[in-house]
């Protein structure tokens, strides 16, 4: 049988510190509550997720997570169509070599996986979750003119894209103009 008591519930919607905290509290809180705490910890340590937070403390700023503020700034364009897509464009001063280096760079740094690329196109894959298979594929297209084409298209067989493609375009086309002025900044000093 599961282990679990009245405070159960109440411990799984806390983080492992708080658990931690409620476990070495001395007579801070019931002996139910801290037991409820334990189990808790030892259930996150089975499914893995404990393991995941920990490595979240040493590392937090890994792929898209760096990015969560300006992620939830952006509002995101719905659309209705089967395989629904967004697409933007926008210029670089950059030479189409450069374009394509730092298109990889921001794959790299949101972590999306790079899955295709020749001299004009670039194409990644991007999960939600990194346990989940594939949900967007972005693609990039480089013109002759400096101009980059950016389309995310959902890979699922759904319908309704809730703007999800749209934040993706823009979260590309934002760590693509960061990684471009550091770019230019090294540059510079160098």
């Amino acid at each position: 049988m599961k282990n679990s008591n009245s405070f159960s519930t109440k411990m799984a919607s806390k983080s492992s510190d708080e658990l931690n905290s409620i476990i070495s509290s001395g007579s801070a809180y019931l002996e139910e509550a801290k037991t409820a705490a334990r189990w808790e910890l030892e259930k996150r340590e089975k499914d893995g997720r404990l393991a995941k937070e920990i490595e979240h403390k040493k590392n937090p700023y890994k792929g898209e997570e760096r990015y969560d503020e300006f992620k939830k700034s952006i509002s995101g364009t719905s659309s209705f169509r089967f395989r629904p897509s967004f697409t933007e464009t926008f210029t670089s001063s950059s030479d189409n070599d450069l374009i394509q280096q730092t298109a990889m760079a921001v794959f790299k740094r949101l972590e999306w996986a790079l899955v295709y690329i020749d001299s004009k196109h670039l194409e990644a894959r991007r999960a939600n979750d990194a346990d989940k298979p594939w949900t967007e594929k972005i693609m990039v297209s480089i013109t002759n003119t400096g101009q980059v084409r950016v389309e995310s298209t959902s890979l699922k067989d759904t319908f309704f894209d809730r703007g999800l493609n749209s934040k993706c375009v823009k979260l590309f086309i934002h760590v693509y103009k960061e990684i471009e002025t550091e770019l230019k900044k090294a540059k510079l000093n160098n």
